[in-house]
């Protein structure tokens, strides 16, 4: 039997503490339930940008889901600190590299597949 993962324990415990089911979330998120059980089971890598919608449709800090610590009921998901904005900043513009990587390596091929 498999653990669940840090991120499905926490959320379930935000869940419980305000009264919502895993359905309230995803339709918070504009997703499906089957996807975000699937993030939280972990058979879908969980970004940051996934990890800070989560904390955004829960109110909650995103801090409390990527760092060791406490969940408090009163803390707002605007008090995210600079370091985890930046983080996540960090996040888009790596996975807007690697799209422009993979697209200029794509391109290359073609040339080489329009040359022969």
């Amino acid at each position: 039997m498999q653990a669940k993962s840090d991120l499905y324990i926490k959320v379930l415990k935000v869940l419980r503490e305000k009264k919502m089911t895993q359905m309230e979330l995803a339709k918070k998120m504009n997703i499906k339930q089957a996807s975000l059980s699937k993030i939280l089971s972990g058979k879908n890598s969980s970004r940051i940008g996934t990890i800070q919608r989560i904390a955004d449709a829960l109110s909650v800090s995103i801090n409390y889901f990527i760092e060791d610590g406490s969940y408090d009921n009163n803390e707002r998901h605007s008090d995210i600190n600079i370091n985890s904005r930046i983080d996540l900043l960090e996040e888009k513009n790596k996975t807007l590299e690697e799209k422009i990587k993979r697209f200029e390596t794509e391109l290359e091929l073609l040339k080489v597949k329009i040359s022969k």
